[in-house]
């Protein structure tokens, strides 16, 4: 008996942590978002209550970038920076103060917010998703960011092309 419940605890322990491998990021990863004075408006549009984690490291990574390690030859275009981990990038466009003019990113693989999933199995009961990627485009000049998620569902053989808004409305 003793040795039985060893095992259990053993493989709950063991299947709690796997679950916490797919995104180990520290809390100072996610802090410091606010490092650049420039790029308030940028956080301020891309980043609200249902961002997934690795899009905000990014993001605050993309917000950081320190336009002073540019060469000075080139401190007076636009300069294109790209910021990638496994399972996205950002590509900003700064201009000569470091500021973001624009953005446009990709995630893969990062599951949508659950009033999305809620809104998919509304809609289509007894079907689940498999694939997900998430991007964003963020303009300076329109003062906003766009935020799409392209969702395959299945059910059985069959499959289905979805894609929602940031509010969850299906488009």
């Amino acid at each position: 008996m003793k040795y039985i419940l060893t095992a259990l605890l053993l493989c709950f322990t063991c299947f709690g942590h796997t679950q916490n491998l797919a995104y180990h990021f520290t809390e100072e990863d996610l802090q410091g978002a606010w490092a650049s004075d420039n790029n308030y408006d940028y956080l301020d549009k891309v980043i609200d209550n249902t961002t997934p984690d690795p899009v905000m490291v990014l993001e605050n990574e993309a917000a950081r970038y320190d336009m002073e390690e540019i060469d000075p030859r080139y401190k007076r275009v636009e300069r294109r920076i790209t910021f990638s981990h496994t399972r996205g990038r950002v590509i900003a466009v700064y201009d000569h103060q470091g500021k973001i003019l624009k953005s446009y990113e990709k995630y893969v693989g990062i599951s949508p917010p659950q009033k999305m999933v809620r809104v998919i199995a509304r809609n289509y009961p007894g079907w689940t998703i498999s694939a997900s990627t998430y991007r964003v485009y963020y303009l300076r000049d329109k003062g906003k960011a766009h935020k799409r998620y392209r969702i395959r569902i299945t059910k059985g053989s069959s499959k289905k092309n979805l894609r929602l808004d940031e509010v969850g409305n299906i488009l």
